[in-house]
């Protein structure tokens, strides 16, 4: 059981990689950039390059929701955005930045 929660946790971490590289894209955000939105959350360029690159570094659930913030993700609920955000669950910031993975990609029309 060990190894297979690892594994999990491993597989877990790659794709809330994959979810924030792919938001980066979609905004047209560099690692700069998103450092500076996540700054006054007090997230350095560093840390934020260390979770993107899968380093063994600890990724806690205050990071998940900065993210969530930093991207401005629909997070589905109607009171204050901002609150709200502190509330989610880290199971919900994962979803929020992973759906955009299982998503295929868009099928342009033969003119297109």
């Amino acid at each position: 059981m060990g190894i297979e929660a690892n594994q999990e946790r491993i597989r877990e971490r790659k794709d809330i990689s994959l979810g924030i590289l792919w938001w980066m894209s979609e905004q047209g955000l560099t690692l700069a950039k998103l450092a500076y939105r996540m700054s006054r959350m007090r997230r350095s360029k560093d840390y934020i390059k260390s979770v993107i690159a899968v380093e063994p570094v600890e990724i806690e659930v205050d990071f998940l929701r900065d993210c969530v913030l930093a991207f401005g993700l629909p997070i589905g609920r109607t009171t204050d955005y901002e609150e709200t955000v502190k509330n989610l669950s880290w199971g919900e910031c994962v979803e929020l930045l992973t759906a955009s993975l299982a998503v295929p990609p868009r099928q342009g029309h033969l003119w297109d």
